[in-house]
């Protein structure tokens, strides 16, 4: 795939995105998801390193 063509797929992808979160009827099941993801310790624990990764990365700790 071409890197124009990549990126206007990606750009369609996140349209499609946005248009199913504005969703109401799919807006409630994302947000539960979402609260049930941060509730999760695990999931906490994980996002929290993911962040610190993502940050030492770009500041190239």
């Amino acid at each position: 795939m071409a890197e124009k063509d990549n990126a206007e797929y990606k750009t369609a992808l996140l349209e499609m995105a946005g248009e199913l979160a504005a969703n109401p009827l799919i807006k409630p099941v994302i947000d539960q998801i979402i609260y049930d993801f941060i509730r999760s310790p695990e999931c906490r624990k994980a996002f929290g390193e993911y962040a610190k990764r993502k940050i030492t990365d770009k500041l190239g700790l």
